[in-house]
């Protein structure tokens, strides 16, 4: 679970569940005024063009994404 001492000062934080990718963590505010956090898949430090707009909503989200993205990459 990310805390926020995890965060740098951009707002940023990783999480790393292997070594093929991760998981970029970022602090938003909503419209609503509120914080959230967005997750973005990164590989060889460069956003995956698999997200979507505004990022996914929870790590799980994003991993099971970037999963998906590199089964199909090991397909072709």
């Amino acid at each position: 679970m990310l805390q926020p001492d995890d965060f740098d000062h951009n707002g940023t934080a990783w999480v790393t569940p292997d070594d093929q990718f991760a998981i970029e963590a970022r602090l938003i505010v909503t419209e609503q005024k509120l914080t959230d956090v967005r997750f973005y898949p990164t590989r060889h430090g460069r956003t995956l063009l698999i997200h979507r707009y505004g990022g996914f909503g929870t790590v799980d989200e994003a991993i099971e994404a970037v999963c998906d993205a590199i089964n199909a990459e090991e397909a072709d």
